[in-house]
């Protein structure tokens, strides 16, 4: 653990050793933009549709403001104030960072359930409501069926949770006295222990999206070569989720005092909650047979502060605090930029997925990861992407990149993606995307929109982006 701990330092330090320098924006640059294409449709199942989405939906958030302080920053100089008045209630209230996150959060958990079994159909339930009732919650708390019902919901609760049908059944076969309680615990115990229960992906759905969440920020960052002034709320929320998730704990075998509340209400936090069931399936499945849910803690913390994007986050704020701009270029040193790091839930136990973005030329743009299982089934995973930009042909741009999963110096699986975006106008972008999913893969696992007997997924996106 010592020499992994070494290793990520001097990682980091490499990246960071690096003389900065920043250059000024064009005014006339489209910032803003918001994809539609076939992979928002709640049948796609696509989370790699969803998380561009939301990280467009957070950034496009922050519009008003950014028109205000244009407006107004060089004639007032207390606009700053405003302005951290204002990135403190996007970080609190209820919408758009907490929302976003906590419906793309639920989302992870429902991509899990249909992934395992397409016809769990998972839904949506808020989770305030229903913590201290003594009766049967599901007749007035319903919020809907994917994820957009759980976007709306966020404008107004600060909470929510995912139940397959199978799950639903049963706890209102409790509630309606059709089911005895001895039956009642064997049938809940067979549901978790079940295949299409028991599974990383369901249990940490929800954090692992957190984490890319804060990825695709990162990322498009990069491509776009701008970094906001609020991202810092963005990624630390997200990044950071693991460390401020509620705990509690999950027996391997359930019994009535851990099921049930004064007046036979059912606890469902006891029944599944996140960091619980993680610990539980890691230690029954012997990945790490002595997990504690502690353990993401540590690994939240190396991917926040080992990650270039922090660094820049408090770059922005200097940089605002000069010059009134809420926008930057990224850090960067011959083309080279500051490297960033995340950290997963994975079915081999806990990783941590270094990035690194080598701008060569205006038009030319490489990307390397590697992700490494610290604590669990020791795995590897190598990943490289390079973007390109043809001038001639209408400002084209191309992405492909290619995955490789070694466990033991074995390689176990792989995985390729290409992209296109065809510029029609300044505000308007066609594009189109073929990803090859793996399950073998860590990155495949995390993104697959459906499971088969072949462990390949082929995922296929046409639509376009508004820029403005």
């Amino acid at each position: 653990m010592l020499k992994i701990r070494l290793t990520l330092l001097m990682f980091f330090l490499a990246g960071s050793s690096l003389h900065l320098c920043a250059s000024a924006d064009p005014k006339d640059k489209k910032r803003y933009n918001l994809s539609l294409n076939n992979s928002l449709l709640p049948s796609a199942n696509s989370p790699t549709g969803m998380r561009v989405f939301s990280q467009e939906i957070l950034q496009l958030s922050a519009y008003p403001i950014n028109s205000l302080n244009e407006k107004y920053a060089q004639q007032h100089p207390y606009t700053i104030i405003a302005l951290t008045l204002a990135s403190g209630a996007l970080l609190y209230l209820p919408f758009p960072i907490y929302g976003v996150s906590s419906a793309h959060h639920e989302f992870g958990h429902a991509r899990g359930l249909r992934l395992a079994n397409p016809k769990s159909n998972p839904e949506y339930y808020s989770f305030d409501k229903i913590r201290y009732e003594n009766s049967n919650p599901f007749t007035r708390v319903y919020i809907g069926s994917n994820y957009y019902h759980m976007l709306a919901n966020a404008f107004t609760n600060w909470g929510a949770f995912v139940l397959p049908l199978k799950a639903k059944a049963l706890i209102n076969s409790y509630y309606n006295n059709s089911i005895k309680t001895h039956e009642f615990l064997s049938s809940v115990q067979n549901l978790i222990d079940s295949p299409e229960i028991d599974t990383i992906q369901v249990f940490a759905g929800g954090l692992n999206n957190n984490a890319l969440i804060a990825s695709s920020i990162e990322e498009q960052n990069i491509i776009k070569n701008q970094s906001h002034l609020f991202d810092i709320l963005s990624l630390s929320h997200n990044k950071l989720m693991p460390k401020f998730y509620p705990y509690g704990s999950i027996p391997q075998k359930l019994t009535a005092e851990e099921l049930l509340l004064k007046n036979n209400h059912i606890c469902l936090e006891r029944i599944m909650n996140d960091h619980g069931s993680i610990e539980r399936h890691y230690r029954k499945h012997c990945i790490i047979p002595n997990y504690d849910y502690k353990s993401s803690h540590a690994g939240c913390f190396i991917s926040y502060f080992l990650s270039g994007s922090t660094y820049q986050s408090f770059y922005n704020i200097y940089n605002y605090i000069i010059t009134k701009n809420v926008w930057s270029t990224p850090l960067s040193y011959k083309g080279l930029y500051l490297p960033n790091t995340n950290f997963f839930f994975t079915s081999k136990g806990l990783s941590l997925k270094f990035n690194q973005a080598y701008r060569y030329s205006e038009n030319l743009l490489f990307n390397l990861s590697y992700e490494t299982v610290y604590e669990g089934i020791p795995t590897k995973e190598i990943g490289f992407s390079a973007r390109y930009t043809v001038p001639q042909l209408y400002d084209l741009s191309v992405t492909s990149g290619v995955t490789a999963s070694f466990t033991s110096y074995s390689w176990v699986g792989g995985q390729i993606h290409i992209k296109a975006s065809l510029p029609v106008n300044q505000y308007v972008h066609i594009e189109a995307a073929y990803y090859l999913w793996n399950s073998h893969t860590l990155d495949g696992e995390r993104n697959m929109t459906v499971s088969n007997k072949s462990h390949i997924d082929h995922e296929v996106m046409i639509g376009c982006s508004m820029f403005f």
